[in-house]
């Protein structure tokens, strides 16, 4: 559905929306479109915040656990790391 007519079926007046039973119906496949629109963004989104929590932890045990003696990390680059995780902050 365009975005045009999913906002001018919300914005439709009350009255006009159930003056009959073809605008009723209308209305309502509408709704349902939109409901089930947001549900699937609602998930994508739960499933992108999911990952981004993993990857955040992924990143700080590479950095926090580097082995002893394997310095090819810079300080610069691991503070850019360190600051871009803040940033972050989905715990």
């Amino acid at each position: 559905m365009s975005h045009f007519m999913t906002k001018a079926v919300i914005e439709m007046p009350y009255e006009m929306a159930m003056s009959n039973p073809i605008t009723q119906y209308q209305f309502y496949q509408r709704s349902n479109e939109l409901l089930t629109e947001v549900e699937t963004l609602r998930a994508e989104l739960a499933h992108k915040d999911e990952m981004l929590k993993v990857a955040r932890d992924a990143l700080v045990i590479v950095i926090d656990c580097r082995p002893i003696g394997y310095e090819t990390m810079t300080e610069a680059r691991e503070h850019k790391i360190r600051k871009a995780l803040a940033a972050i902050d989905v715990a």
